[in-house]
């Protein structure tokens, strides 16, 4: 609350407007800060502005050069400072007679108790049957954490760049998630034979014209057909194959993804901007699915066609075969160097289009920011510049596509031109073959050639730019940090596949109302088993803790020690940015410790699996906010019985819904702000 109000308020004072109408600021701000933020913000660089300022802090209304006070609607005092305070000296000294009632008697209520002895006795045995810790004496800082806070760094991480060809471990693992080595080796293997079956109708079509062997016309008619028909059912066959196997590797890279997202700690989120994550998600995922399946399809179907096309072009004139091995060596280094800038080229247009998608994201979340700012020409400028590199490297990319294809076609012709002359000699020279059927079949196979050859150096191009999609999520995948989940995802991903079936038959509730009984969680995995008579069930107990968000930062928690009996309600206070909301993240160990240790119901909080520690707590921060709510006109309004018509109906939806768990919290909170509000009117 505190950290977004004062950037509430700095985007105002920036906006650098004449009227400033200051929904109660200071609310979500401890007392220092708040009389920081009104002498230096709001008298000051404001200074010489027209400032509303609604607010209930009487502090800062000695700031104000006009006071209006309201009560129920309507202006009940307006004037000056001085004049505010003559006329709210009357109910000073009506509250100060009050406090000093209140006050004799707190200080009856505060005397030594049955319950407080109960509870510090409760504390001693927590610490004492506590393991001992390694490392929980406190010290002052040391010289090396001294060190390692001197320099903070920034806060996001840069995006990592890879150089070079692609590993061949990204190919193989690639290979692996489509079924394994072996997998793939079928699957060319079926693109082979299905390309000796698709070429063989061409083939017999040049044998019959010549009547190459002595059959009738039906009968070479019934064999072509039957080819002609094998090879229309084949060609669908082997796209089916392929695209079949390359989905479940999409499926299993895009599972892997997912799974180490999911598992990633909390500092990955803070540290890795939005738009990288979206950008792995649907640029690079679209790629694998869609650029990735398409380009090894053609590829595998490509490369088949050129051989099967070069072995017919051999065998009807042998010396074509001197004359293309020199042109598949000069496709080999156009290739490679070709391979080389579209690689690093598209690595650049997937890497620029993460701060579009940044863009896009933080429109979409401060719309009205932006709108309330006049902010939206200089949020358009930056998305026009962010465009701009990306489509800056889309022209580089298409510029260096039509390079290649000039240089394709002025080899392609001069292997058309070989196989021409090398027809016309074949014809005019008695020692070579010259068998007109399948001179002219090499003559037309010679005019696809060029199409083949352009289209096997573009795709072994593309395949390797858009592996480099596969790079960047294996990278993702395997080097963020992760929580250990032990397998918890997985099952929770089972449990509800089971449900969506049918199949799953709910976990049986045990009764809770026996103290001695053992109650079981009801979740997917048997992570708790607890004993209701335990003393130690619901305690947690710190001991000199420390705690840092990120390492190289400054610690947030420094030798905490604190302990919480079982069945107690504590209350954390403390200043904007004191930790209040830090021990949470310990609690859930959202953020790991870095000192001393976490006691939870007498175990220490690193031997739980993450899973299992965060099913021990509850967090109910809405519930609790309208709790105390509640608690605040407990003076006025009939605090108990609303509170309790309130709870039992958080209760009963639960239940209609079949949250049995919450259920059990909704009724527990129905006690305590029972109780509180009991203790409330009492003291009123």
């Amino acid at each position: 609350g505190g950290q977004r109000a004062r950037v509430s308020l700095a985007r105002a004072v920036y906006a650098d407007r004449d009227v400033y109408v200051l929904d109660d600021p200071l609310s979500a701000l401890d007392a220092q800060v708040g009389e920081r933020v009104m002498r230096e913000c709001v008298c000051g660089a404001l200074a010489g502005k027209t400032r509303v300022l609604a607010t209930h802090h009487v502090s800062a209304a000695a700031y104000a050069d006009l006071v209006v006070l309201l009560e129920e609607g309507r202006v009940a005092f307006q004037g000056s400072y001085a004049a505010y305070c003559d006329y709210a000296q009357p109910q000073r000294h009506a509250e100060g007679a009050v406090e000093a009632i209140g006050g004799d008697a707190g200080g009856a209520v505060e005397a030594e108790s049955p319950l407080a002895r109960s509870t510090v006795k409760k504390l001693s045995t927590l610490i004492c049957e506590a393991p001992p810790a390694a490392d929980s004496t406190p010290t002052a800082v040391s010289e090396a954490e001294r060190r390692a806070t001197e320099g903070t760094g920034k806060l996001l991480t840069e995006e990592e760049r890879f150089k070079g060809a692609v590993e061949w471990a990204v190919y193989v693992r690639y290979m692996k998630a489509c079924g394994g080595v072996g997998v793939c080796m079928s699957v060319m293997a079926v693109y082979l034979v299905t390309e000796v079956v698709m070429v063989s109708p061409s083939l017999w079509l040049a044998l019959w014209s010549t009547k190459w062997l002595p059959l009738s016309a039906t009968q070479y008619s019934l064999i072509y057909s039957g080819l002609s028909l094998a090879s229309a059912l084949t060609t669908p066959l082997r796209y089916w194959l392929s695209m079949t196997v390359m989905r479940r590797a999409s499926r299993e890279v895009h599972r892997g993804l997912l799974h180490s997202v999911s598992c990633a700690t909390l500092q990955f989120f803070d540290t890795t901007p939005l738009g990288r994550i979206v950008n792995r998600f649907t640029n690079d995922i679209g790629n694998i699915d869609s650029d990735l399946q398409s380009s090894y399809s053609y590829l595998l179907s490509t490369i088949s066609r050129f051989f099967s096309t070069v072995a017919t072009m051999v065998a009807t004139q042998v010396f074509v075969l001197g004359i293309l091995i020199p042109c598949i060596v000069a496709y080999y280094y156009l290739l490679r160097f070709y391979a080389r800038a579209n690689r690093e080229i598209k690595r650049l247009v997937n890497r620029v289009s993460s701060p579009m998608l940044s863009v896009l994201q933080e429109v979409i979340g401060g719309r009205w920011t932006v709108q309330a700012y006049g902010a939206a020409p200089a949020v358009i400028q930056k998305a026009i510049r962010c465009a701009d590199v990306v489509f800056t490297c889309s022209y580089l990319q298409l510029g260096a596509e039509l390079w290649l294809s000039v240089r394709i076609q002025l080899l392609s012709t001069t292997i058309i031109v070989a196989v021409a002359l090398g027809a016309v000699a074949a014809v005019h020279v008695s020692f070579l073959p010259s068998h007109i059927g399948l001179l002219s079949l090499s003559l037309t196979l010679a005019l696809e050639i060029s199409s083949l050859l352009d289209g096997i150096v573009t795709v072994l191009a593309s395949v390797e730019a858009d592996m480099n999609s596969i790079e960047r999520v294996f990278y993702m995948t395997d080097h963020i940090d992760h929580e250990d989940l032990q397998g918890a995802i997985e099952a929770e991903v089972q449990r509800i596949r089971k449900a969506e079936d049918g199949t799953s038959q709910g976990s049986p509730e045990t009764s809770s109302e026996n103290d001695e009984s053992v109650g079981f969680d009801s979740c997917s995995s048997p992570l708790l088993i607890r004993q209701r008579g335990n003393n130690q069930f619901g305690s947690i107990v710190f001991e000199h803790v420390d705690m840092r968000y990120r390492p190289g930062l400054p610690l947030v928690l420094r030798d905490v020690c604190f302990a919480v009996v079982p069945g107690q309600k504590v209350g954390v206070v403390g200043r904007t940015g004191s930790g209040k909301s830090t021990l949470l993240l310990a609690f859930l160990r959202l953020v790991e410790v870095c000192g001393g240790r976490m006691l939870v119901c007498g175990r220490d909080a690193r031997d739980y699996d993450v899973r299992g520690l965060r099913q021990l707590f509850s967090m109910m921060t809405g519930l609790c906010a309208a709790t105390w709510i509640r608690l605040a006109a407990a003076a006025t309004l009939r605090c108990g019985a609303r509170c309790g018509r309130w709870g039992w109906r958080s209760a009963c939806a639960a239940r209609r819904a079949g949250w049995t768990g919450a259920c059990r919290r909704a009724a527990r909170t129905t006690a305590w702000a029972s109780a509180s509000c009991c203790a409330w009117r009492a003291r009123c």
